[in-house]
This record gives structure tokens, sequence and C-alpha cells, in this order.
């Protein structure tokens, strides 16, 4: 923090330099903190390590999940659970 600053004013004057720099700024997908997006950061787009094996254990833990699309031919198979099947037995 600069000296004499408040943390709200070291944030802008922060965010100031970066943006007079070129430099583009991303959300940290995790916290979103906001992150520089260069090859300094090791752990990008995540701000820090922690962030980052957080986000890879909700995947391997399969907390995330691409949807699956259902075909005509699952329907017939019956894997399609979205499917309401009651008036199929009249």
């Amino acid at each position: 923090m600069y000296p004499g600053m408040s943390s709200k004013i070291t944030v802008l004057a922060i965010r100031i330099q970066f943006i007079t720099m070129k430099q583009p700024l991303v959300n940290c997908p995790r916290c979103g903190k906001i992150v520089v997006w260069n090859t300094a950061n090791r752990y990008r787009p995540f701000c820090s390590e922690r962030c980052k094996m957080i986000d890879l254990g909700q995947w391997a833990t399969e907390s995330y999940r691409i949807p699956e699309k259902y075909t005509e031919e699952d329907d017939a198979l019956n894997l399609n659970p979205a499917v309401d099947r009651s008036s199929y037995d009249k």
C-alpha cells in the first residue's frame, strides 16, 4: 500500500496504473479478485494457487458439469429422465 493512502484509494491507484500500461485485467473466476492477465501470473486466470486448486477440486469432484444433450434415440431407449412418460403407459 502507498503511504498515507486508504485501501480504496490504493486499489484505484493500482487500477489506473494497469489501465495506463494497457495490460488487460480480469476477475479471478473463483473469488472475483482483479488479476492482471500476463505471463508473470503463474496462476492466471486465477489470482493464487489456492483459487486454482479449489477450482480444480470442484472439477475433480464433478461439482461442475457440462449439460448433456439427449437425442431421439435416447428417448426411445428411456435414457432421458426429463421426458414425462406417464402418458406412454395408457
